[in-house]
């Protein structure tokens, strides 16, 4: 059998149809499904061993390097490879009891022409970087790709522009406090503040320091502490072209100078660094200048991560397969991870993929976001939201502390855990943190609104919660659930009914307790008292089905509910 996969399109009367390019594999070409990334991986190397018998632990340790899985996320794989192929007699993979597993169908490769890239190409993961040209490299032996080139960031000391000499000693610090607060940012490179002191008091051709510093940007600025207020200005330029991306001009007030001036770097690295903000911004631009066949990971996981906040059917899959050629090209690179369990949330949202399937997709990427990068608090932000759908209160409340404990001041994160917080009965720490968000990125991302009306919801501002359900709802129609709640709350009885149909149409077996099963339980009693308030109020369903809880033990159930089932 040859060793050559490359552009070889898998058929022959005796094998399955397998498309290694786009992951396809299925009885035929016409029946063919695109498989998981893990899926897919176990799938190759399988093929690459037919005939041989492949243990288990070669399989999780190729699969999932450095990341604890059980054997259910291998069972799962295999299973959804059966399905693909149409093995149900289990004659193509066949299983050695005690063992591991055997690719029993040796195709004959045909090769054919390489296609045009498509949007479902790259729905693969890290175990195919034979498929890019790799293939005369062992595969249990193949060497560690090179790590992600980010885009560096070069902070310039701040001017003081105050008369007080103490002045220098505050533009310092806040010089100091901008670099840490960006080097908290995941998608970007800082330099540390020993390299560029040396630039302190002199005039600087911003060119030669993105020469000197091997940077892509340079940050400048200047503050003013005056009594009782901060004043700042800002900019970031591009160190090729000198061009100003970005500038803007802060004032802060307060009696505390100290809280003054931390608002004011907190919001300068936000508007720089952020996912949307003007560093990512400008990246996607040049991104877009290249031609898809030159992109490095990098390149991908951006363009994956602005479709992803697009929040739309089709945007979702285009993220989907961005993601993934980002892992082909590095599958150590966390971010792409990261991306792709939120993209795994995202098909559940859009009813693209069943929970059942999705969520341990979402908890695998999850884990592996982690263990790449552990001081990622993005990452345990989505492990907390994967373990809070899965109704594991005790991981998710431990994953949002890390989350926050790692990045207390990236807004992102402060909004991804605020509905954690308020599922485990800190609805007002929830608000505050939501509060602060919104202060230091008041341009947010549109899918910060479909993240921040359950929790102001069950905080019990229904207001503002309203108006987020209402903007989350035009691009996810499953958020009328919420919109119909606040409605009813606020007395819009004409919005309430229309939210209340529109949720009906889409799921007509809607119910509170299912809302809670699926999309997490709230352990705060007051929070629980608002949802049942509010789903009577708006004339929804309070419980599921007894045949419904019947089938499903591992569902949140009301008490209320239990004892209305029992009366049946």
């Amino acid at each position: 059998m040859s060793e050559t996969i490359g552009n070889l399109l898998l058929t022959s009367k005796r094998s399955p149809f397998i498309d290694w390019q786009r992951g396809k594999v299925g009885p035929d070409a016409e029946s063919a499904v695109t498989l998981r990334p893990q899926s897919m991986a176990v799938l190759q190397i399988l093929f690459r061993n037919a005939g041989q018998a492949v243990t288990k632990e070669q399989l999780m340790t190729s699969v999932w390097p450095g990341v604890a899985v059980t054997d259910d996320s291998l069972v799962q794989c295999i299973t959804e490879i059966r399905k693909a192929l149409g093995d149900s007699d289990r004659k193509i993979i066949k299983t050695l009891p005690k063992r591991g597993y055997i690719y029993d169908a040796p195709p004959e490769p045909t090769e054919i022409p390489t296609p045009e890239p498509s949007r479902r190409t790259w729905r693969f993961p890290a175990a195919l970087l034979a498929v890019a040209g790799i293939a005369s490299v062992a595969w249990f032996n193949r060497p560690l790709p090179k790590a992600v080139e980010l885009p560096a960031i070069a902070v310039l000391p701040f001017n003081n522009l105050g008369s007080d000499p103490k002045g220098d000693k505050f533009a310092a610090m806040m010089t100091e406090d901008v670099i840490t607060d960006l080097s908290h940012a995941k998608d970007f490179a800082v330099i540390a503040r020993n390299s560029t002191d040396v630039y302190k008091g002199r005039a600087v051709d911003v060119r030669a320091v993105g020469n000197d510093l091997h940077v892509n940007y340079v940050l400048e600025g200047s503050v003013e502490a005056l009594p009782g207020r901060v004043r700042a200005t800002a900019q970031l330029i591009d160190v090729k072209t000198n061009a100003h991306v970005w500038s803007e001009r802060f004032e802060a007030q307060g009696d505390d100078v100290f809280a003054v001036e931390a608002n004011v770097t907190n919001r300068i690295a936000t508007s720089i660094a952020g996912h949307d903000a003007a560093a990512a911004a400008n990246e996607r631009s040049l991104i877009r200048r290249k031609p898809p066949s030159q992109w490095s990971a990098y390149d991908a996981y951006q363009v994956g991560l602005e479709a992803s906040h697009q929040m739309g059917p089709d945007s979702v899959q285009k993220a989907e397969d961005m993601f993934a050629k980002a892992i082909v090209i590095d599958p150590n690179f966390a971010r792409a991870h990261l991306g792709m369990a939120w993209v795994d949330l995202l098909e559940i949202l859009y009813g693209k993929q069943p929970p059942e399937i999705a969520l341990p997709q979402m908890l695998a990427e999850a884990k592996s976001a982690a263990a790449l990068d552990p001081e990622d608090g993005e990452a345990h932000a989505a492990l907390a939201q994967a373990y809070s759908l899965l109704q594991d209160a005790s991981n998710m409340q431990s994953e949002a502390n890390r989350a926050l404990l790692l990045a207390p001041n990236n807004a992102d994160v402060l909004v991804m855990t605020s509905t954690f917080l308020v599922q485990s009965g800190q609805s007002d720490l929830a608000v505050g943190n939501i509060n602060k968000a919104l202060s230091l990125n008041p341009h947010y991302p549109f899918w910060y609104n479909s993240t921040l009306y359950p929790a102001l919801f069950y905080a019990g501002d229904f207001a503002r919660s309203y108006e987020f359900a209402k903007e989350a709802a035009k691009s996810a129609p499953i958020n009328n659930d919420f919109l119909a709640l606040d409605a009813a709350f606020l007395g819009k009885t004409d919005e309430a009914a229309k939210a209340k149909q529109m949720l009906r149409d889409l799921d007509p077996e809607w119910s509170a307790e299912r809302l809670l099963s699926n999309f997490g339980n709230v352990s705060g009693e007051k929070e629980l008292e608002r949802l049942i308030s509010g789903v009577a109020k708006a004339g929804l369903q309070l419980c599921m089905s007894k045949a419904e809880a019947n089938a499903k033990p591992s569902a949140v159930h009301i008490k209320a509910c239990d004892a209305e089932r029992a009366k049946i």
